[in-house]
């Protein structure tokens, strides 16, 4: 009897181990799949994008108007996340008729209740000042013997001053002078670390896993018109040269894509449509290949001693 209970708790563990591992599997190997589409028109951008995984199991959708949107997630089609891109003015409090008659009232007091006080304080001072025609000749007297009498006491402390200024100078002088040091030795150290020919490796090895990377994530259809200048014509140029040479650098399919450039003023309208997959799987992969590289890896060591 224990036995058969044994082996049924283990026929139940089996099972979900093996759930997990199937779900785990299809997460890394089924392609999730997106879609976008954007559209801009007179300094006004709309978007709408979307991306989902196995027959919509979980779907995000992002959608939205310029710096305003909307992102949201569904399991199941149960909505799990939410987030709102669009800055909530606060509300302002209202005030009551009451209210406002209340801080009237108090402020009225109050200013009532300074105005008495300060009459209170201006009849003191006119009772208890006393005559100065009285002590004039006995202060004229005193004050100058109590002048020459400070005169050593303020010397003494200008000098005082002074010695602390020269500290404080030479000691700012010698931190200066440390940080200074510092900082030249972890210059020459990096670019000792640039130049060293497994940071050049490694470089060149994250270099290719990136554009590897970037088109495994390429979108396969692109569709649409767009229209834009920038203000100098070169710009507009560059801009150009810059989307053929990323186009063929990542095999983008641009043959349904009708880019035209302005090179006389600043213009930007249009609308584009992509759609692509990628593997969740590969994006892992790439990402452990890059950490577990042993090239990048001596990079990153040695780089701890320059955030020290």
């Amino acid at each position: 009897m224990i036995l058969q209970i044994l082996l049924l708790i283990l026929k139940i563990i089996g099972i979900i181990l093996l759930v997990v591992l199937c779900l785990a599997l299809l997460l890394l190997f089924y392609p999730i799949k997106y879609v976008g589409n954007a559209d801009v028109k007179d300094q006004t951008a709309t978007y709408h994008c979307k991306s989902w995984w196995l027959f919509h199991i979980i779907h995000i959708t992002v959608y939205g108007v310029n710096a305003e949107g909307l992102a949201k997630v569904r399991v199941f089609g149960i909505p799990v996340y939410q987030k709102d891109f669009q800055e909530d003015e606060e509300p302002e409090e209202e005030v009551s008729e009451e209210q406002e008659t209340e801080k009237t009232e108090t402020a009225e007091e109050v200013s009532k209740e300074t105005t008495k006080d300060s009459q209170e304080k201006t009849m003191e001072e006119t009772t208890q000042k006393p005559s100065e025609a009285d002590f004039s000749g006995e202060e004229e007297k005193t004050s100058f013997f109590e002048q020459v009498k400070k005169i050593p006491g303020k010397i003494k402390e200008l000098f005082e001053k002074i010695r602390e200024l020269f500290r404080t100078v030479k000691d700012s002088y010698s931190i200066n002078k440390e940080k200074a040091s510092e900082a030249k030795k972890k210059l020459d150290y990096t670019r000792r670390l640039l130049k060293h020919p497994r940071t050049k490796q490694a470089y060149i090895y994250v270099k290719e896993m990136v554009i590897k990377l970037l088109k495994h994530l390429r979108p396969r259809k692109v569709e649409g018109e767009l229209l834009f200048g920038m203000e100098q014509p070169d710009q507009t140029g560059q801009i150009l040269g810059y989307v053929t040479m990323a186009s063929a650098m990542f095999r983008i399919p641009l043959t349904k894509m009708n880019i035209t450039p302005d090179f006389e003023k600043k213009v930007l309208d249009g609308y584009i449509s992509i759609k692509g997959k990628f593997l969740l799987g590969f994006v892992l992969v790439s990402l452990l290949k890059v950490y577990f590289n042993r090239d990048v890896k001596w990079v990153l060591e040695k780089s701890k001693k320059i955030r020290k």
